[in-house]
């Protein structure tokens, strides 16, 4: 089994052309998607429908022959066929995810919308609060936040692709080669997030070694009828949400529409979006359904670039003066996610699933240079899955092949400023405004993965757990540099093409119907970014680097369960790891100042102990249900923690020997204090606490620790279809730091690579259902 705190107090479970992109050919690139958009639709309904002409004959009979059966007189038998039943699409359940999760012998957890929709949802942070095993912190408030799991993507800072994990959206993946872009990530309009730790995403084909975080949608039969939710605060916030579902027979719809706007805790950090998400499903006949999804989104933020320690302290609200004086923003124009999952029931023991996914996200990067990023991703997976009979117990059996390619993929860097003239040279040449720089282009690119795997009940109480991943990394790279190249004047080429064999094995043991142990030794691969051959920004040079994909062998074993007045969810796991990614030095030792960039490490490791619990403190009447969260009418105290313990280091590299990695805090602890009332009232308190950690791989400059604390107070009448609610964060007004930007060595200066997070701030929402 595996514990999964979904309680209704918070989730605890656990784009080319040579010349720049204008506005009017984002309309028309916009406009020739969304004309595509319906026909695709439409053409896939019609080659449906050849299924569902024969399958509505046959379920008419079906019910003739059922009311046959139980006597019915021959003259009411077409009184049956006309008023038969019609079967509506299946919907995703947390409790069946749940369930699923629970087979998994390590580290995962599930965090439902009714849980974070309590208090504000303004970015993804809000929802993976109280998730052991995760740091997920937002700089500005904006929805480029920082996400690692386990370690994961320790060399990014705020503001990037996010890296070192699997997004998905309904168990269809966002993330390519290219990484994760994070414009589509709206929080509200879910039903419940899946995350799973590391080496436990295995049957998601993962290539990463962080895991998997699944956002899936509400639909027509989880969300039905309308609901507006709004949301206002400090720092200038606000958002709205209208949405609306509903069930017709066979099909089912769900659409929803989010627009947020921010002014800022800090100078220059405005941002702003706009996302539809919708799905729509149908069932063709008892056996086949499918559904589609669409997800598109605009963003548009300012970038007020890092601090350094003492600007962040002195007065965090400021702006780094560079950022300021290049006007420093990014740009979504418009990103489509649009994506398919068909389910075939083959049998009452097997299935079969097919998935098709199109990803278009063009980005906009404005500051002392200028990037325009073009990216299209393609993605199949098709899965099989049975459950058989065997040894004790039940016995499934999946068999999944997932493929993610980049079909056009690239970027072009042009000088460029917004302040008043161009730069009077680059690189010390003179150079006019809007000079294209450099090109690159990724097309070809891809992850493909071919995985198999078994969860047996080989004795009683005792679930064996084996699979094998074999990998196939595809990377294609051709720069083309148009002023100062490092090394002559032709295009370079990059292409690498590597394989991999990821085995598991993992157990499971029931001590009690309500308490586990478990364990898993598990091998993962994660691949470079197709963009990290050719380095970032022009300015470092961009030397070509042959980089490996990274690789961990893990050891995972820990316990979950449910007795007394505690629930919990515990793992410890070590990690060794080979080329991970992280930053280096790449520049000639004759090259100064030194050009740094990603690159393959020395051996090192990650371990950690994650901790995930659930107290019911007091209770009226006593604790009647084994699950706290079952216990809702009656008055009740909970506490609710997890902590995170975090030790990444070096093994014995030739420079840095056995130091830390920077970037996460070795301890890191969230908690909530919490009344429920069975009238629907609730306040709670909460405290969030990170020990100092490192900038830089020489640990020669450090982080302050920091506490802060927070209070929500709501009401959520139950089955009134209304709430409200009452957020005040950061109470004491605390400066403190949400992330860094990692660099190579500060020599013990301090750097501009502090991101600091949001003042005291009030926040206030409502939604209503009808």
């Amino acid at each position: 089994m595996s514990v999964n705190f979904h309680s209704s107090q918070g989730g605890l479970s656990s784009f080319g052309d040579s010349s720049p992109v204008s506005k009017n050919s984002h309309r028309q690139f916009n406009y020739f998607k969304f004309r595509l958009l319906p026909a695709a639709l439409l053409g896939t309904i019609m080659i449906a429908g050849s299924f569902s002409r024969s399958t509505i004959a046959a379920e008419a009979t079906d019910s003739a022959s059922a009311s046959s059966a139980g006597g019915a007189a021959p003259a009411e038998l077409s009184k049956v066929i006309v008023s038969g039943t019609v079967q509506s699409p299946t919907a995703p359940s947390a409790d069946l995810a749940a369930a699923v999760l629970s087979e998994i012998p390590g580290g995962t957890s599930l965090v439902t919308a009714e849980a974070f929709e309590k208090s504000r949802v303004s970015t993804a942070a809000d929802v993976l609060a109280l998730q052991p095993g995760v740091y997920a912190q937002s700089a500005g408030g904006q929805d480029a936040i920082r996400i690692s799991i386990r370690g994961s993507g320790l060399n990014r800072g705020t503001g990037f692709f996010r890296s070192g994990a699997l997004f998905l959206f309904d168990g269809l993946p966002v993330t390519g080669p290219g990484g994760t872009p994070f414009e589509l990530f709206e929080p509200l309009g879910l039903n419940y997030v899946e995350v799973l730790r590391g080496a436990n995403a295995f049957d998601y084909g993962a290539l990463t070694l962080g895991g998997a975080i699944n956002y899936v949608s509400n639909t027509g039969i989880s969300a039905p009828g309308n609901q507006v939710r709004v949301e206002a605060g400090s720092f200038g916030y606000y958002k709205g949400q209208l949405s609306y579902g509903a069930v017709n027979g066979k099909f089912d719809y769900y659409t929803s529409l989010t627009y947020s706007d921010r002014h800022g805790y800090q100078v220059h950090s405005q941002s702003r979006s706009a996302r539809l998400e919708a799905n729509f499903g149908y069932r063709i006949n008892p056996n086949l359904e499918t559904r589609f999804y669409l997800r598109h989104g605009y963003t548009n933020f300012s970038n007020p670039g890092a601090l350094t320690k003492a600007q962040l302290i002195a007065d965090p609200t400021q702006a780094n003066p560079a950022s300021l004086i290049a006007n420093s923003n990014r740009i979504q124009p418009g990103s489509t996610w649009l994506g398919s999952k068909t389910t075939y029931k083959i049998d009452a023991d097997s299935k079969l699933e097919l998935g098709v996914v199109f990803h278009n996200y063009p980005i906009i990067i404005n500051g002392a240079e200028r990037s325009n990023w073009w990216q299209d991703d393609l993605t199949g997976r098709l899965k099989y899955t049975r459950t058989d009979n065997a040894f004790a117990g039940q016995s499934t059996t999946t068999v999944a092949v997932d493929s993610t390619t980049q079909v056009n993929g690239g970027v072009k860097d042009y000088a460029y400023t917004n302040y008043a003239g161009p730069p009077a040279n680059y690189h010390g040449a003179p150079i006019g405004f809007y000079t294209l720089l450099k090109q690159a282009n990724y097309n070809g690119s891809a992850d493909n993965v071919l995985l198999a795997s078994n969860d047996s009940e080989v004795v009683k109480n005792l679930w064996i757990t084996t699979g094998v991943q074999l990998i196939d990394v595809v990377r294609e790279s051709q720069i083309t540099y148009t002023r100062f190249p490092p090394q002559g004047t032709g295009p370079r080429k990059y292409s690498q093409n590597r394989y991999y064999l990821a085995p598991r094995l993992g157990a499971r043991y029931n001590l009690t119907p309500d308490v586990e142990v478990f364990a898993n030794v598990s091998r993962s691969v994660e691949p470079e970014s197709a963009w990290s051959f050719s380095g970032g920004s022009t300015a470092t040079q961009n030397y070509n680097r042959d980089i490996l994909p990274a690789t961990a062998t893990t050891v995972e074993f820990g316990t979950q369960g449910d007795a007394g007045i505690s629930q919990w969810s515990l793992s410890y796991y070590h990690s060794d790891l080979k080329n991970e990614i992280l930053t280096a030095v790449v520049s000639p030792p004759s090259v100064s100042p030194v050009v740094t960039a990603e690159e393959n490490a020395t051996p090192t490791t990650h371990q950690g102990i994650e901790l995930a619990l659930k107290t019911v403190l007091w209770q009226e009447g006593g604790r009647t249900s084994p699950n706290p969260s079952a216990n809702g009418s009656q008055q009740q105290v909970t506490l609710q923690q997890a902590y995170t313990w975090s030790d990444f280091h070096y093994q014995h590299d030739s420079i840095y020997g056995g130091k830390r990695l920077p970037g996460i805090p070795e301890n890191f602890y969230q908690a909530e204090l919490r009344y429920d009332h069975p009238s629907g009232f609730y306040l709670g308190a909460n405290a969030e606490a990170a020990s100092s950690y490192g900038i830089d791989y020489a640990e020669s400059f450090f982080t302050n620790p920091y506490v802060i604390f927070g209070s929500t107070i709501g009401y959520a009448p139950p089955k009134k279809g209304w709430q409200v609610h009452l957020d005040f964060r950061n109470l004491a007004d605390r400066h403190y730091v949400v992330s860094v930007s990692p660099v190579f060595n500060a020599a013990g200066k301090d750097s501009a690579v502090f991101f600091p997070g949001d003042g005291f701030g009030v926040f206030g929402g409502f939604s209503f259902r009808f």
